[in-house]
């Protein structure tokens, strides 16, 4: 058996595996890596996010962080 993988990399791809296909995906901002703008230090490996007109429900953002998870991330910080 093979099993093949590879990294959710866009924001379609992260908008169809939490299942927020609704959400345009230019209405997503992806950041590789998360920088400070203050410091210019680096806070995070990837920082996502969605404009305020399209919230979250709780389930959302589970299935969001889940899946960050899932591809070896871990959650640092929610703002």
């Amino acid at each position: 058996m093979r099993y093949r993988f590879k990294k959710i990399e866009t924001a379609e791809e992260i908008l169809k595996e939490i299942g927020r296909t609704d959400i345009p995906p230019n209405k997503v901002i992806i950041r590789r890596p998360a920088i400070d703008e203050e410091t210019g230090e680096v806070i995070a490996d990837i920082e996502i996010e969605i404009l305020d007109e399209y919230p979250l429900s709780s389930t959302d953002e589970k299935n969001l962080i889940d899946l960050m998870l899932s591809q070896g991330l871990k959650l640092k910080e929610k703002r």
